[in-house]
């Protein structure tokens, strides 16, 4: 608002831009202050319901898409989808990785970190 009374480059309301932009940032500051102390401070995460939901995700197969091929990845997706089965389930059951290479998948840290396929 305080721009559009201001003539061309020589703003007179700079002051009164300044003023209302350090006063929001005050009010945000306040903001988030409240937020980390009476929201944010002392969350912590189920760890064993987050493993659950990783785990029993659908969307792990795209981890053990480069092992199994497309094809297979899109059969055991696709099945694990109709019959409820977890896909590591499926893996296990048919066969196709070894319990020590899938486990080494589908661990969380080496799917958030760079590292190299065996």
């Amino acid at each position: 608002m305080a721009a559009k009374a201001g003539p061309l480059e020589l703003n007179v309301m700079a002051p009164v831009i300044a003023f209302y932009l350090l006063h929001s940032m005050q009010f945000l500051t306040n903001a988030f202050n409240t937020l980390a102390t009476e929201c944010i401070s002392g969350i912590t995460a189920n760890d064993a319901h987050c493993r659950e939901m990783f785990y029993n995700n659908i969307g792990i197969v795209t981890a053990v898409n480069s092992y199994l091929g497309y094809q297979e990845s899109r059969r055991t997706a696709k099945e694990a989808l109709e019959t409820g089965v977890s896909i590591i389930a499926l893996i296990r059951r048919d066969k196709l990785m070894s319990d020590e290479l899938l486990e080494d998948v589908l661990k969380p840290e080496n799917m958030t970190h760079p590292h190299q396929m065996k």
